[in-house]
């Protein structure tokens, strides 16, 4: 299972999936170029762009390469399951160990790959680890984020939309899941706000203050998440119909 779910993986990272994308759901190439290259700019002091620029920009990549990743590899569908394996005499145990094996590995693969870039940034620059720490966690966290929860399609006054972040309430209606979605852009901001304090020593007892807030905040709604909805974020991937949208 572990093997079968490294190859998806491997094959959901090919460029050519952007072209199964619909126009309306493609990436905004201005969107990743801003917070890429132009962040890095308007985040720095006037004094570190002209010098330091090319560090702050490699910074930022660093950073962002793990949610990046996590994100291409989507193009197909967060928990996907080829339909081959729908009609595969496999057991519903089987099918759960598929898709717990490639949780593991979209998460834990663009983690693992952000972790030696930054020690081989720290061969060259300074290095951090508490920092780092900090940084990983909060990837981790907007894994979490993003992955426990489903794509539901729904049909709702006669059209058709996609609730891309979703979960089942009570009665089974797909809904929005608003833990995952502040889970994610307070992931996203956090790392924002890292590189605004740089995690300073002189930072003020504000900024330290807020990011702690922030950082144990984001450490509850990782355990609400995985207690509320992993389950169900389980079941509703194994499920045929759902997954083929039929």
């Amino acid at each position: 299972m572990l093997r079968q779910a490294f190859r998806t993986y491997v094959v959901s990272l090919h460029p050519r999936n952007l072209k199964k994308v619909p126009k309306e759901q493609r990436p905004s190439w201005f969107l990743m170029f801003y917070w890429l290259v132009l962040n890095p700019m308007i985040v720095g002091s006037q004094d570190k762009i002209g010098e330091n620029y090319l560090f702050f920009l490699l910074d930022t990549l660093i950073k962002f390469f793990p949610l990046l990743l996590m994100w291409w590899s989507n193009l197909l569908g967060r928990i996907y399951m080829p339909k081959a394996m729908f009609f595969a005499p496999m057991q519903k145990e089987e099918r759960k160990a598929y898709i717990n094996h490639i949780l593991l590995i979209k998460i834990g693969i663009p983690l693992l790959l952000g972790m030696i870039l930054e020690i081989i940034r720290g061969l060259f620059f300074e290095i951090n680890i508490i920092k780092n720490f900090v940084t990983l966690f909060i990837q981790f966290s907007f894994g979490i984020g993003y992955y426990i929860c489903n794509t539901y399609t729904v049909n709702k006054y006669g059209s058709t939309r996609y609730i891309y972040c979703g979960i089942r309430d009570k009665n089974g209606v797909p809904k929005t899941a608003w833990l995952n979605v502040l889970n994610i852009g307070m992931a996203f901001a956090l790392l924002v706000g890292l590189e605004i304090s740089d995690f300073k020593t002189n930072m003020t007892f504000f900024d330290a203050f807020l990011l702690g807030f922030f950082f144990m905040l984001l450490f509850i709604f990782d355990i609400l998440i995985i207690k509320t909805q992993y389950r169900s974020m389980i079941k509703d991937s194994c499920d045929y119909e759902l997954n083929i949208e039929i």
